[in-house]
């Protein structure tokens, strides 16, 4: 089972040569250099695409050399290929046969038509292997119902976690009130966008998948670091910095002010820092807060 605490988790990619086969070399060399970089947790296996250039045996050869790194690492995970049911309960039990305890399981379109079709997936699944389930709903567009995880969770002591990869910042704050609320207290939430990560610390989830950490990890890695220290000032600035550097910045703006509306919510206090009592507008930290979103240029001096 997976540790209580705020997880950075960088699903590595898997690098191909030129002529289409898999580069193991690279693949080490580049779990290496994470490592050295002090990232600590690692999802393996076809996130981002590159699966389907797999056949079973370079599927199971990344797994294999990736299974062999879990003494160093604080979580090691791995993802299916998710092409139809029947591969994909054959990608799990490759996993579970070379040691995985943790499985990232997305869902495939033909089974995001209703509710039932949802939940009937993830039971079915849970019900045939013998490792810990985290939902992992990939696409943006996807909003999974808020009493159908729930359900799942309560009903599937294998499922352990869900990542919810949205932009819908509603979604997000009542996805997150219903399921630490009414599912048990070591269940994970998770996000699934490296531009909402930041957000999603704020709103009270336990961290996030992020991609971008594979180039600049140290940034991540400070970012955890004020958030759990509560050094705003820095951890807003690095947000920015990170945004900047991996040129997410005007594209996070333009589609829903991602960054804006985190420093708002934080502003509003609807959770500024979990297990953090609501400060009132006349204490230091309120005070502080302000002051950096009006250098920053959020908001002006009446607070708007």
């Amino acid at each position: 089972m997976i540790q209580k605490h705020w997880h950075l988790i960088t699903p590595i990619v898997s690098p191909f040569k030129n002529e289409g086969k898999l580069d193991i070399n690279a693949y080490n060399k580049l779990i290496s250099i994470l490592l050295s970089k002090g990232i600590s947790e690692l999802l393996v296996g076809s996130l981002y695409g590159e699966s389907h250039l797999m056949d079973n045996k370079e599927y199971e050869n990344i797994l294999r050399h990736s299974i062999d790194y879990a003494k160093r690492l604080d979580l090691i995970a791995f993802s299916p290929r998710a092409t139809n049911l029947e591969n994909i309960l054959l990608d799990l039990r490759i996993g579970i046969d070379l040691g995985y305890k943790i499985a990232f399981i997305p869902i495939p379109l033909e089974f995001t038509k209703s509710d039932i079709h949802v939940y009937r997936y993830y039971d079915f699944i849970s019900s045939k292997v013998d490792i810990d389930v985290v939902i992992f709903i990939h696409d943006p567009q996807l909003t999974i119902n808020h009493n159908v995880l729930a359900e799942l969770a309560n009903e599937n002591p294998q499922i352990i976690g869900v990542v919810a990869s949205s932009y819908n910042i509603n979604y997000l704050i009542n996805l997150m009130w219903r399921l630490k609320h009414e599912v048990r207290s070591n269940f994970l939430l998770l996000s699934g966008l490296d531009e909402v990560f930041p957000l999603s610390l704020l709103l009270g989830f336990n961290g996030g998948l992020v991609l971008s950490a594979q180039v600049i990890s140290n940034h991540y890695i400070k970012l955890l670091k004020y958030f759990k220290e509560q050094e705003l000032d820095k951890f807003i600035k690095t947000i920015n910095e990170i945004l900047s550097f991996t040129r997410l910045y005007e594209e996070a703006y333009s589609r829903i002010n991602i960054i804006k509306i985190a420093l708002s919510t934080m502003y509003k206090w609807f959770k500024p820092i979990p297990k953090q009592p609501q400060p009132s507008e006349h204490s230091y930290l309120y005070s502080e807060v302000k002051h950096i979103l009006c250098n920053l240029g959020y908001i002006n001096e009446t607070g708007n």
